[in-house]
């Protein structure tokens, strides 16, 4: 068995620097969690885009200006789906939804899935 996470963006040595020191640890094992489901259920890797944003990358992206991408430690992440198969794609939403409750908010985009830990489990206020 095994959980993996891959990084898909310009520089994803920036990125995956960004999981290991500026990531909310609560999310990096949602996330390791969320790897492991996909892995065992779809034979699928979990890839993440998009961590901690700058202001300037925030406006870029048409992200609000109340983002929580924008946050350190980033309690935010966007999951590419455009490779995934209708079924696992909201298989993974279930799963996130159903096993962390109230400590995420899931939204289900386009093409990525933005999961953040909730303003009540994670206020921005503690950083």
């Amino acid at each position: 068995m095994r959980a993996e996470l891959g990084f898909k963006r310009e520089d994803e040595a920036l990125l995956r620097h960004q999981f290991r020191t500026v990531t909310h640890t609560v999310l990096q094992a949602i996330l390791f969690g969320a790897a492991f489901w996909l892995w065992v259920n779809y034979n699928i890797v979990l890839t993440i885009t998009c961590l901690r944003r700058t202001p300037d990358e925030n406006k870029a992206a048409k992200g609000k200006p109340t983002s929580r991408h924008l946050e350190t430690p980033c309690p935010a992440v966007d999951i590419r789906i455009r490779d995934l198969q209708k079924e696992a794609i909201l298989g993974l939403v279930d799963y996130l939804t159903r096993t962390w409750g109230d400590k995420v908010y899931v939204l289900l985009e386009k093409d990525h899935i933005h999961l953040q830990l909730s303003r009540q489990f994670c206020p921005n206020d503690l950083k």
